[in-house]
């Protein structure tokens, strides 16, 4: 086993971007942590980042009341249907909205396409990203392929992310 070296961020170029921490979504089941632990975690990161002056990212996804803005992708099973309640898309407080949070409104899988959150990050010189949240075997895994082509480096806190499924078992 290889000894790392600690990870040193500049505070400068570097953002904590936090993907679907909000209420309808850190209630239903995750894996390896509850909704509620990846929230505490998150929120003690949101504080060490804001005291050092980095950005802080929040992304969540919110539909219109007719849903016709919904991701119709031909996948191979149906997906899980989430009720659309009033407060689904409402942050979760404990992450404290600060003033000079950027809050991103998606309306699909990734953080990427289809809102502003490129460019609200090169408008900021940010380089480095730190990603965390909820539903990271699908939305984080698209915001890092749309890294590699920006050429913006991220990594994840294992702590401050899950995923909605169990993990894959293979085949049955």
């Amino acid at each position: 086993m290889v000894d790392a070296a600690p990870l040193k961020l500049d505070p400068a170029s570097t953002a904590l971007v936090l993907i679907d921490l909000q209420k309808g979504i850190v209630a239903r089941p995750s894996y390896p942590y509850s909704g509620t632990e990846v929230v505490s975690r998150a929120a003690a990161l949101t504080a060490k980042f804001r005291a050092r002056g980095a950005t802080v990212v929040l992304v969540h996804v919110v539909y219109s009341p007719d849903g016709k803005d919904r991701l119709r992708a031909p996948i191979d099973a149906p997906p899980v249907a989430i009720p659309a309640t009033p407060d689904f898309g409402e942050i979760m407080p404990e992450l404290g909205r600060a003033d000079t949070d950027i809050v991103i409104t998606k309306r699909q899988w990734g953080a990427f396409y289809g809102t502003e959150l490129d460019l609200q990050l090169r408008r900021r010189g940010v380089r480095t990203l730190v990603l965390g949240g909820i539903s990271t075997n699908m939305a984080s895994i698209g915001a890092f392929g749309s890294l590699q082509r920006k050429e913006i480096s991220a990594c994840t806190p294992v702590a401050a992310r899950v995923r909605m499924s169990r993990p894959y078992q293979g085949c049955h």
